[in-house]
């Protein structure tokens, strides 16, 4: 037990015995002794009997949380990226992120997007529709339709014939 006598000379009985400070990580439990900070929470030590939790989207190992500083942000799911300041952000339209610690999302390539926060690698990223007059093509994206053809745009794949006369 980390326990202590108050007497210089040894105590009277076992209630004479006072609990050790706890180290940083653990808390006091008045009937255990010091116990092991759980995941995601942090003590300073001593006599605290609780452990705090870390900020919202910050967290620690089990043990290893000293004070505030030691929660880090968590990694981002894909969709998201990493703000030093604010945790993890959505990224916005026509944008992905595969998540983790990355403080940037990607731009999806030229004629391709993707809803916000819904963009996890380049492969979230689908054509746009293409404006009338164009017609879509699965490799090149948007082409535009050749003489005496048609297409209403959106993601229509070939041009029509114009009606003869």
């Amino acid at each position: 037990k980390a326990v202590v006598s108050t007497q210089s000379t040894g105590g009277y009985d076992e209630n004479s015995c006072k609990w050790l400070p706890c180290k940083a990580g653990d808390y006091l439990n008045d009937k255990l002794g010091c116990l092991e900070c759980k995941e995601n929470t942090y003590s300073k030590g001593g006599f605290e009997h609780a452990c705090k939790a870390c900020p919202h989207g910050k967290g620690v190992k089990a043990g290893m949380g000293y004070d505030e500083h030691s929660c880090k942000w968590l990694p981002c799911k894909a969709g998201d990226y990493l703000n030093d300041k604010l945790g993890c952000l959505e990224c916005k339209e026509n944008t992905y992120s595969k998540g983790g610690f990355e403080h940037a999302c990607k731009a999806c390539p030229h004629g391709k997007g993707v809803k916000a926060g819904m963009g996890y690698d380049e492969n979230s990223c689908k054509w746009l529709p293409c404006k009338a007059g164009d017609y879509l093509n699965d490799k090149l994206g948007c082409l535009e339709c050749k003489e005496n053809t048609y297409s209403e745009g959106g993601f229509e794949q070939e041009c029509k014939a114009c009606p003869h006369g």
